[in-house]
This record gives C-alpha cells, sequence and structure tokens, in this order.
C-alpha cells in the first residue's frame, strides 16, 4: 500500500477526532454556562432572564463554521435532561436552542457584517434586530411550547415564562456574542503602561460604583450610566463590552440578593431580573454604539486630516455624536425609571424635542381597537391642535399612515413636500405649518404601535447619524412602551381584583355607626393584599374581619381573596371569632402550604349588649376611645394565620359604652414611619381626637392624622364602629322584604326592649309579635315582588311601641289547620294592635308596656335563653343520625335549628336558637328523620327555644298531623312559667297535643299510656 493511500484514513481519523473534541468541548462550555444561568431561574426552573449560552452558540457558530452545531445541540440537550422534564421534551428545547443558533448565525452573515458584525454601527443595531430580537423569540416559543405539552408548565404562566425566556436569550446575544467576538478579533492586549494605568484605575472605579449602585437598597441605577459611555469613548468596543460585562455580573449577584435599583422596584426575582436583563442589553448597545461611533469619529478625523480637514470641524463632529450618544444613555435611565406609557411618552417627545432641534413633537399610541391612534403626549403644539389630533385615524394625514403601514421614517424636508400628504395644509396654524416634519414609527415585533411626529421650524435635511439616532429613539421608545403597557395592565387588573373584593356597602346598625377606608401603597406596582370586610349574620349581629396577607402584587390579592371569602364562611359556621380564625387558618395552609402567612381581626358586634367580642391572629390591637376615659390599645396576641397549625387563639369580649370609638387596622398604617411604637401611639391620640370631635369621615381623618401627607409604601385600611352618645330611645329600619332582614330587625327590638327594661317575657312577647307582622310583609305583601318593610320603634314611657308598614297588601287570615298563626299571635301577644290597612299599603303598630321590674341580665347556662343547647342525655342512642343544624353566628346565639336523638328508644327532636324562617327548612328536616322512626311518638323540645315563628308553628302542626295519620303522637316540652309557654298556648299548640315541662316527663307519659291517650 502507498503512503498516499495510507495517509488519507489517518488523516479521515484524525479529523473526526478534533471534530469530536471540539463538539465535547463546546458541549460542556454550553453546559457549564447553561447550568450558571439557570441558577437565576426563579420563574420555573427552565426559564431565565439571563441566559449567556445564546451568546456563547452563536459566537461558536460564527467563528468555527457549521461544524459547532452540533456541540450548541448536545450541550442544549444535556443541560434541559438534567434540570426537568423527560427526553422529548429535552429535545424540543434543544431544538429550539440550536435553530437560534444557526438562524441568527444565518442572518447575521446576510444582514449585519458576519463576525464582523461589531465594525459597522449599522451592523451593530441590525445584529441587535436579527440575531437579539427575532431568532430569540424560536427558542423561547419551541421551549415554552415542548414544556407545556410535557405538562411540565402551567398554561397560566406560558405568556411571562415566553417573555423571561425571550429577553434572557437576548440579553445573552446582545452581551456573550460581542465579547467573544471582539476578543476573539484581538486576543492581544496591545497595551501601552499608560493605556494599562488607565484601564487598571477605571476598574477599580467602575467596580466600587458598581457594588454602590447594586449593592445597596436605593434605586439609582442611572449612576453606572457614565462610567459606560465613558469605557464606550475612552477605551474601544472590546474593553467596553468587558466593562459591560463587568458590570452585568455585579448587578445580578445584587439583584438576586434583593439589592440594588430594579430589586427595589419588585421584590419578585424572576421580575427584577426580567427589569435588570433589558438594562443589560440596553446598555451593551449604547456602550457598543458610542464605541464604534467614537472609533469611526477617529478614521474618520484621520480621513479628515489627510484631506486637510480643519481640527475645529474634526472636534465638532466627535462632539456631536458623543453628545448624541450621551443623550441616548441618558434617555435609557430615564426610560428605566419610567413606569407608565405618558412617562414613556414624556421622556421620548422631550428626547426629540431637544437632540433633534424640533419646534413640536407629539407620540401617538394605537387604542385597544387597534385602529385609532390615541395622544399620549405633547409639546410645542397649540391648544386646539392638541384637541383636535387627540384621537384620530393614520390616514388623515398621509405621512403618519404611511409610516404605519410600512414601518419606515416618513421624512418631509419642507412645506412642498407636505402637501402630497396633506391637503389640508392650510388649516394648520402659522407656528406649525411651514418646515420639515418626520412621521417615525414605534416597532415591536413587526408591527406598529404608534407613532412619533415631529414639527421643525424650517426646511431641513436628515444626515446618516441623525437618521441613526432617530431609529434608535423610535426602538427604545417601542420597547419602553410594550413593557410600561404589561406593567400597567397587570397592575390595573391586580388593583382592580383587589378593590372588587372589598364590600361594596357597609350594612348599618340601628345606633351604630360603621364606616371604612382602604389606601393602596406609594408604588402603583405593589398591590397588596390588606383587606376589610363587615357583613351581616343571620341572628343580626355584625362580623368585622380586617388583615394583611405577606407579600405583594396578584398573588397576595388572590390570597386575600380566598381568605376574605373563608372567613365570611366560617362566621356562618362557628360560634366566635377565634373559631372563624382557626377555621381560616387551617384553609389557608391547606391551599397554600408554607408559602401564604396573614394576620387578622375576626370580632362580632353584638346590638343587643353592644358586647364586642373578638379574637386576633398576630395583628395589632384595636384602639378604644370612650367618653370620660383614657383611649386604650386592647390586648391582642397569636400568631398569624397558616403559621405552623395555629393551636390557639386568644379572645376577647368588650362592653362598648354609650359614645365610644373602636378603631381596627392594619400594619400600615403604623407601619409608614418604621416606628410601629409612634404609629399605634398616632392612632390612639387620632382616635381621641375623632370621638371628641367627629367628622363625616372617621376613617379617613384618623389616616389623615396618622400619616399626614406623606403617602405609605404600604396599603392601609381603617374600620370604625361608633355608638351614638345618646342612650337608644328610637330607631327607623327600611330593609328589603326578605327572610335576611328579620334578624337584624329582630335584634334591633330586642335592644330597645332592654333599654326600656321590659323583662324577658316581654321581650319576647314583643319580639314575636313584631317578627310576625314582619313574616306577613315578607311572605305576603308584595306576592314575590320586590319591596321593603320599614319598621321603626320607639320607647315612650314605660310602653314600646313598633310600627311595621308595606306597600302591598295582606292576604286574609287563615284557619288554625295550619294557617292564620300570625295575627293571632300578635294580638294576644301585644298590650295593643292597631293596623291601618289601605290601597297604599298596610301599617300594623304593636304595643307593649313594661309589666314588671327590669329583667336580670342573661347569662349563660341551662335553659338560658340564647344558651347553647344541652348535651344529649346519657342514655341517648348514638346510632341515630344527628339531626340538621345551622349555625348564624353571633356574640350570644352560637345556633339555630335542630338536632334529632334518641332517649329511651323514643326519638327526640331538640331546637334551640331563634327558629324563624331563615332556619326553618333544618327544622323541617329534623322533623322528617324523626317520623320516619317507627316508635309510638316523636317529642319535640322547646326548652332552649329563643324565638319562634309561625313557620315553625305551622311545621309543628304538619308533624302532628302526619303523626296521627299513622296512629302515632307528637308529645312537646315547654318550660313550665317560660314566655314560650304562652306562644304554644295563644297558637293552639297545647290544645292539639300534649305538653310537658321537660323530656322525663314526656318519656314516662308515654311509657305510661298508648298512643290514643297522648
Amino acid at each position: 500500500m502507498s503512503h498516499e493511500a495510507a495517509a488519507a484514513p489517518l488523516s479521515r481519523h484524525h479529523y473526526t477526532a478534533r471534530w469530536i473534541a471540539e463538539t465535547a468541548a463546546f458541549a460542556g462550555l454550553y453546559v457549564l454556562a447553561g447550568k450558571t444561568g439557570l441558577q437565576l431561574a426563579y420563574l420555573h426552573p427552565s426559564a431565565s432572564p439571563v441566559w449567556p449560552p445564546t451568546g456563547i452558540a452563536i459566537a461558536g457558530l460564527l467563528l468555527l463554521g457549521t461544524r459547532a452545531w452540533p456541540g450548541v445541540f448536545v450541550g442544549a440537550f444535556v443541560t434541559n435532561d438534567t434540570t426537568l422534564g423527560t427526553i422529548w421534551t429535552s429535545l424540543g428545547i434543544a431544538t429550539g436552542n440550536t435553530l437560534e443558533a444557526v438562524v441568527a448565525v444565518t442572518l447575521v452573515n446576510r444582514y449585519a457584517g458576519g463576525r464582523r458584525a461589531f465594525d459597522r454601527l449599522d451592523d451593530i443595531v441590525r445584529f441587535a434586530i436579527v440575531a437579539a430580537a427575532l431568532s430569540t423569540a424560536i427558542s423561547a416559543t419551541l421551549g415554552v411550547l415542548s414544556l407545556d405539552l410535557g405538562g411540565f408548565a402551567s398554561p397560566r404562566i406560558a405568556g411571562p415564562m415566553w417573555l423571561t425566556w425571550w429577553l434572557g436569550d437576548a440579553c445573552g446575544a446582545l452581551l456573550v456574542t460581542p465579547l467573544l467576538l471582539l476578543w476573539a478579533d484581538t486576543p492581544r492586549l496591545g497595551w501601552t503602561l499608560s493605556g494599562a494605568v488607565d484601564r487598571l484605575i477605571f476598574i477599580a472605579v467602575l467596580l466600587a460604583t458598581s457594588g454602590v449602585v447594586f449593592g445597596s437598597r436605593f434605586p439609582f441605577g442611572f449612576a453606572i450610566v457614565p462610567f459606560l459611555i465613558w469605557a464606550g469613548f475612552r477605551f474601544g468596543p472590546r474593553d467596553a463590552v468587558t466593562a459591560v460585562t463587568l458590570v452585568a455580573a455585579i448587578s445580578v449577584w445584587g439583584t438576586i440578593h434583593r439589592l440594588g435599583p430594579f430589586a427595589s422596584v419588585t421584590p419578585e426575582r424572576n421580575e427584577a431580573l426580567v427589569y435588570l436583563s433589558l438594562f443589560i442589553g440596553m446598555m451593551t448597545i449604547i456602550t457598543l454604539t458610542v464605541a464604534r461611533i467614537v472609533a469611526e469619529r477617529a478614521g474618520a478625523a484621520e480621513e479628515l486630516r489627510r484631506r486637510v480637514l480643519t481640527e475645529e470641524d474634526a472636534r465638532r463632529t466627535a462632539e456631536r455624536a458623543v453628545g448624541r450618544a450621551t443623550r441616548l444613555a441618558a434617555m435609557t435611565a430615564a426610560l428605566s425609571e419610567s413606569v407608565t406609557p405618558a412617562e414613556v411618552a414624556a421622556v421620548i417627545v422631550a428626547q426629540a424635542v431637544d437632540a433633534l432641534g424640533a419646534r413640536a413633537a407629539a407620540l401617538s399610541l394605537l387604542a385597544t381597537d387597534g385602529v385609532v391612534l390615541e395622544l399620549v403626549h405633547a409639546t410645542g403644539y397649540p391648544a386646539d391642535v392638541v384637541a383636535r389630533w387627540n384621537r384620530f385615524l393614520p390616514d388623515q394625514f398621509g405621512g403618519i399612515g404611511e409610516c404605519m403601514r410600512t414601518g419606515r421614517v416618513v421624512l418631509l424636508e419642507s412645506e412642498a413636500d407636505l402637501a402630497g400628504h396633506y391637503p389640508a395644509r392650510e388649516e394648520l396654524p402659522e407656528t406649525i405649518r411651514h418646515g420639515a416634519r418626520a412621521a417615525v414609527p414605534l416597532l415591536t415585533r413587526g408591527s406598529a404601535l404608534g407613532v412619533l411626529y415631529m414639527n421643525f421650524g424650517a426646511p431641513r435635511s436628515f444626515d446618516g447619524d441623525e437618521m441613526t439616532f432617530i431609529l434608535t429613539l423610535a426602538h427604545q421608545c417601542a420597547q419602553a412602551v410594550e413593557r410600561a403597557r404589561l406593567y400597567e395592565r397587570e397592575h390595573r387588573v391586580a388593583e382592580t381584583f383587589q378593590r372588587a373584593l372589598l364590600p361594596v356597602a357597609i350594612p348599618q346598625v340601628p345606633g351604630l355607626a360603621v364606616d371604612a377606608v382602604y389606601q393602596p401603597g406609594a408604588h402603583e406596582s405593589d398591590v397588596g393584599g390588606d383587606w376589610y370586610d363587615v357583613f351581616r349574620l343571620p341572628s343580626g349581629g355584625l362580623a368585622v374581619s380586617i388583615g394583611d396577607v405577606a407579600g405583594r402584587g396578584l398573588a397576595a390579592a388572590v390570597v386575600m381573596a380566598e381568605l376574605r371569602q373563608t372567613i365570611r364562611a366560617a362566621a356562618l359556621d362557628q360560634g366566635d371569632p377565634a373559631g372563624v380564625l382557626t377555621q381560616a387558618s387551617q384553609a389557608l395552609a391547606l391551599a397554600h402550604g408554607r408559602d401564604a402567612m396573614a394576620t387578622a381581626i375576626v370580632g362580632i358586634f353584638d346590638p343587643v349588649t353592644s358586647a364586642f367580642s373578638y379574637a386576633t391572629a398576630g395583628h395589632p390591637g384595636p384602639v378604644l376611645a370612650a367618653p370620660g376615659e383614657d383611649p386604650r390599645i386592647l390586648p391582642t396576641g397569636g400568631v398569624p394565620l397558616g403559621y405552623l397549625h395555629m393551636q390557639s387563639v386568644p379572645s376577647w369580649t368588650v362592653r362598648l359604652p354609650q359614645g365610644a370609638l373602636l378603631v381596627l387596622y392594619t400594619d400600615g398604617l403604623i407601619e409608614h414611619s418604621r416606628d410601629v411604637v409612634a404609629g399605634q401611639d398616632a392612632v390612639v391620640l387620632a382616635a381621641q381626637r375623632e370621638m371628641m370631635a367627629p367628622s363625616g369621615d372617621r376613617p379617613g381623618a384618623i389616616l389623615r392624622r396618622v400619616v399626614g401627607d406623606r403617602q405609605s409604601g404600604d396599603d392601609a385600611a381603617v374600620i370604625t364602629l361608633a355608638l351614638d352618645p345618646s342612650p337608644f330611645s328610637r330607631f327607623k329600619l327600611t330593609l328589603p322584604a326578605e327572610p335576611a332582614s328579620a334578624g337584624l330587625i329582630r335584634q334591633t327590638v330586642r335592644r330597645l326592649a332592654r333599654v326600656a327594661g321590659l323583662n324577658e317575657t316581654r321581650t319576647v312577647a314583643l319580639t314575636i309579635a313584631v317578627g310576625e307582622a314582619v313574616n306577613n310583609v315578607i311572605e305576603h305583601a308584595y306576592r314575590g315582588a320586590d319591596g321593603a318593610v320599614r319598621v321603626e320603634g320607639a320607647h315612650e314611657g314605660d310602653a314600646v311601641r313598633v310600627s311595621i308598614g308595606d306597600t302591598g297588601s295582606w292576604r286574609p287570615a287563615r284557619a288554625p289547620d295550619g294557617g292564620g298563626h300570625g295575627l293571632r299571635l300578635i294580638e294576644a301577644l301585644a298590650d295593643s294592635v292597631e293596623m291601618d290597612r289601605t290601597s297604599a299599603g298596610t301599617t300594623v303598630a304593636v304595643t307593649v308596656r313594661r309589666g314588671g321590674a327590669r329583667a336580670p341580665a342573661v347569662t349563660s347556662g341551662a335553659g338560658a335563653a340564647g344558651s347553647t343547647p344541652a348535651p344529649a342525655p346519657d342514655d341517648a342512642d348514638p346510632t341515630l343520625t344527628r339531626g340538621r343544624e345551622r349555625a348564624v353566628a353571633g356574640a350570644d346565639e352560637p345556633t339555630a335549628g335542630a338536632r334529632v336523638h334518641r332517649v329511651a328508644q323514643l326519638p327526640v327532636v331538640e331546637t334551640f336558637g331563634d327558629l324563624d324562617d331563615t332556619c326553618l327548612e333544618f327544622v323541617r328536616q329534623a322533623f322528617q328523620e324523626a317520623a320516619r322512626d317507627n316508635s309510638a311518638a316523636v317529642i319535640v323540645s322547646l326548652e332552649h327555644v329563643r324565638y319562634i315563628d309561625s313557620h315553625t308553628i305551622r311545621a309543628l302542626f304538619a308533624l302532628g298531623r302526619d303523626l296521627s295519620t299513622q296512629r302515632r303522637s307528637l308529645a312537646l316540652v315547654v318550660p313550665p312559667g317560660s314566655a314560650l309557654e304562652r306562644i304554644v298556648s295563644i297558637a293552639g299548640l297545647s290544645t292539639q297535643f300534649r305538653a310537658f315541662p321537660s323530656v322525663a316527663d314526656a318519656l314516662a307519659a308515654v311509657a305510661a299510656s298508648p298512643p290514643a291517650g297522648l
């Protein structure tokens, strides 16, 4: 075999081995950079807002050619396969990363000068567009789609995840690619001694400044901009992009440690890094632009010198270029501080006027319909022109229409050029009719979202540098507007969502004024989790909750909404505020685990006794101000909701005297000055002043006195409960004619009876008489249509008079066969009844006089009105299903309804609380459950009933009738001498069925007599 024949296979083998080694090394470098970048993935494990491998891949393909793409694919596959997902998702992501680099290199080679893309200013702009903006969308789209189809990414975060992925790749392309290409092009330092000293001093100052800017908590990111501009101006593109890389590394470190200007904008690391990646990308472009402008200027100066141009001309040209670059840097810094489209527009218009010498300029954006342009900011135009062009169609002015359609700058250098685009130019004011004008499209993702329009006072043309500046201005404006719109939309959604969940109206109680105020924090981007809620309980009590969910933004608002509704539901199922908070804490922990925590107060105000029972969970204590007493902070304690299992919740009860003012608030009210003790002292003082000199807006006045003219950085909510200073002697209520209104009316009547000194029997008689009149209005006056019930009460002398009115018509009374009990009860229970029926409605006036000494305060215990029902006897049969109960939370009325148990082989239905229309269905279900038992009799105990209406009486008649058809009996247990005994007698229950003083007596009678004997 010849030497040539043997050398060919050897050469191919050597080439293959070298290619494999290069591929492995390149893949290893990609994996190392990828794993480093994924350390910044906070939104999703596979989406990093800073992604260096994109720049490495593009630079590798530009330097090594197509043989480098397998290394990109292998590196991307290994990086993602060892991060999250399956082989298929990793293949999809790796395909996107490889296509991204291949497409970017293809476009850069064709349109942006290839590996010399950073040698010309135009090529820098083209590289930013094709490599950073366009090709990176491929990787983001395929990556998000692969994870979504594989079930490793929620569709809910697909949009933010795509944006994070895209911006991370774009940042890597803009920063890493020029760094590698420029150093590969000139690997030797080539520094003189003085140049090395200059660079060392500059690096030391740059690192120190970067440490201060991005290692503190103050938002002055613009301070680093002059140093980067100086690097581009003083040291050239390679050293300038190296300086940007150093700043990027320090800024990333600071941001992930919640330091620096971007961490101060938002507490979310991913969102802060997204803003940082935008900043890094823009600073890279600007720094390279400045460096290239300076380099081109240096070359131009040399050429000018060869053409015997004066040094003064060269200096002026350089100053103009540096001035524009400096303006771009200043504009970038200003845009980074702008968070709304209006603020962005103001910055861009001001820069256009100052940099280009425009007499007037305006910026308009497409409205949500995508057709009409809306003026956002304008300067230099007369007021009538601004009003006329506030909203307009692009084609109303040809230059703007053409600009929006083609995506190109439209320049009209004189008034003659204007004639072909705007025939009605004679209508324009003299100040803006003459001279040149320019319409610049604001392009994003290939379409125009608005237009920047400039008027100049005289004819003029635009050179290449000015056109570059105009295009850069428009490009940065479009990006900033899109970012601001996204930012504004998210804030608006979150704030609207939060405000929508706050109470629309606060229920009121006679003799008590309840008011509330909510103030969002100073930072528009920060929507918090503060809430307040006031709602009426079926018993007539008033429930109050106020609290704060830890965290900011839409996530905190969502948790707040869940927690507020959980507290509402728990208040209808628990008898005390501590139970409400315990249930809410358990629900929060189950739904969100360790990711959510909140502080809260839940209180229940009893309108009858003026008692306020409350429980706290790590929340500041309420402030109570009362006449003749020093204001004080009420006790508080407990751990926040969601913390561990919250074994016990502390609770207290305080009676509010006449004229008292109770203030509940979130911690945002007292933490605005970062001194909680001083903040609480300010609330105490504000409450005392408000009680002594009430204003029309108690919570608003307290908020203003505490916070002053400063706006708190946190949200703040305040609720005030103010009792009338005068004794409760009369009231007026107008409520919807529906069962839910009965509880408030009943509680108000009880309160008036208590003040008037009616004993328990008289109070029950008055309450039931008024309740029956209200029931007639609810059930019959409007025949299913909407209507209102008017109730007025007054304490006069030894009597209490209550009138109930409507604008409908009652139906006639029915016979005692299950109907017609309401009117008979009213007439039998009241000392006097006056009824006035007209075509305009019916008014019933009920009067009950004080029949004895004032009844002692009701205390908790067996047989006490409103007490918790006694437990079932020891011989109760647990095999019988418990009956229906319905919680109606209140300070002294924990439950109402009925439950069933078995005693001595007989079903006993134990009823308790206020038996009205709101719990009638539960009582009926308990009756039906007991009737299904094949026993000789059913016993219904009324021992623990506080109130009974005609609906429940009718249900008792129906139960007795059903039992009698089966030759079974109904026995009632009614405490002798009680107010309820008289009600049973008046209704005719005691004539139809036998009544016994206790369950034991009823059981003995059933055992001694056959069913017919009862």
